[in-house]
C-alpha cells in the first residue's frame, strides 16, 4: 500500500474541494510545487483514487442538480379570509424521470372547459375580494308579454336599469359594484340574475329602475367560500345542468371597478401532502388533484381558511 505524506494528504483534500471544471490543472500545478518520489507518490495514488473520486462528485453533483430542480410552480391567491392555492408542473419541464413532452394543440372542448373554469375562478376572486355576507342577490324577471327578442334587446334593457341605479348609488355618496348573468330558458322565459353591494334603500333603487317585470331579493353567504355562486352566476347552456336547468343562451356582465391583486408565485421540488399553514387549516372540500388530460402531469388546488373563521 502507498505511503502517503501529511503534506501530500493535504494537497489531496485541497484537491477534492477546488471549485475548478478541469481539477487535473490544479493537480499538475502541485506536482511542481513538490519533486521526485512524493510526485510519483501523487501520480499513482491520483490515477487510482482522486480521478475516479472526482468523476463520481461530478456524477452525483449532475443527477443532484437534475433532481433538485424547482420543477413545480405554486399559485397563491391571498384574500381576507382565506387563501386559494394552485401546484402543478411547469409545462418547460417534464414530469421526474422523463423527458418534456411535445405541446399539444387543445381541442374546441377543451378551450371552453378551460374558458369557463378561469372565468369561475376570476368571479369567486371578485366575490371574495368585493363582496360581502348580505350583500344582495337580484333576480329579474320580464313579463310574458315584454319578453325581448334576442340578447342584444335584454343587454340593453339591463345596461339601462343599471345606470339608473348607479346614479342612486352616486347621489348617495356609495360606489356600486354588480355582476348579472342574462339567461334564456329553452322555452323562451328570459331572466337576469344580479350580484350586488347592499346599501341604504338599494333594493328601492333597482326596483324603480326595473321596467320589465318582476324584482325578488335574496342576501349573500359565504358558504363554501362562493364556490357554489361563482358558478352559478356564469352558468352557460353547458354548464346549466349542475343547477337543473335548461337554458339556449346566457350572457355574463360585470362592472369594472373590480380589480384583483397579482397571486403570489413560488416554486418548490417535491411533490408533498398539503399540511395546514400557520393561522390557517386546509377545508378538505375543496382539495382536488387530478391528472391533466392533455399534459398528462398531475396538478392539485385546494383552500385555506383562517382559523378564526370557520365556514
Amino acid at each position: 500500500m502507498i505511503q502517503v505524506s501529511k503534506k501530500i494528504r493535504h494537497i489531496i483534500m485541497r484537491m477534492m474541494y477546488l471549485k475548478t471544471s478541469s481539477p487535473t490543472e490544479n493537480i499538475s500545478q502541485n506536482y511542481n510545487t513538490i519533486g521526485g518520489r512524493k510526485s510519483q507518490e501523487i501520480r499513482a495514488f491520483s490515477s487510482v483514487f482522486i480521478r475516479p473520486l472526482l468523476s463520481l462528485v461530478k456524477n452525483i453533483k449532475d443527477r443532484t442538480y437534475r433532481w433538485m430542480v424547482k420543477r413545480y410552480k405554486r399559485i397563491i391567491y391571498t384574500f381576507k379570509n382565506s387563501i386559494e392555492v394552485y401546484e402543478y408542473l411547469d409545462g418547460k419541464y417534464g414530469a421526474p424521470g422523463k423527458k418534456r413532452g411535445k405541446k399539444r394543440k387543445l381541442t374546441e372542448e377543451a378551450i371552453r372547459y378551460r374558458n369557463q373554469w378561469n372565468r369561475e375562478r376570476k368571479v369567486r376572486h371578485k366575490l371574495k375580494t368585493w363582496f360581502k355576507k348580505n350583500d344582495y342577490m337580484v333576480l329579474l324577471t320580464y313579463k310574458k308579454n315584454e319578453r325581448p327578442p334576442d340578447m342584444d334587446t335584454a343587454k340593453k334593457d339591463l345596461s339601462k336599469a343599471m345606470r339608473r341605479v348607479r346614479e342612486k348609488y352616486k347621489k348617495a355618496g356609495q360606489t356600486m359594484r354588480w355582476m348579472a348573468n342574462i339567461e334564456v330558458g329553452t322555452k323562451g322565459a328570459w331572466h337576469v340574475h344580479i350580484v350586488i353591494n347592499r346599501i341604504a334603500d338599494a333594493d328601492v333603487f333597482i326596483k324603480d329602475a326595473w321596467e320589465h317585470g318582476a324584482v325578488t331579493f335574496k342576501h349573500l353567504h359565504e358558504a363554501g367560500d362562493f364556490k357554489d355562486l361563482a358558478g352559478y352566476i356564469t352558468k352557460t347552456p353547458e354548464t346549466c345542468e349542475r343547477y337543473g336547468e335548461h337554458l339556449r343562451e346566457t350572457s355574463y356582465h360585470a362592472s369594472r371597478n373590480m380589480p384583483l391583486k397579482e397571486p403570489k408565485e413560488e416554486r418548490f421540488v417535491q411533490w408533498r401532502e398539503v399540511k395546514d399553514r400557520k393561522g390557517y387549516y386546509l377545508d378538505k372540500d375543496t382539495y382536488y388533484e387530478g391528472i391533466n388530460k392533455f399534459t398528462g402531469y398531475k396538478y392539485r388546488y385546494y383552500t385555506m381558511i383562517k382559523l378564526d373563521r370557520r365556514i
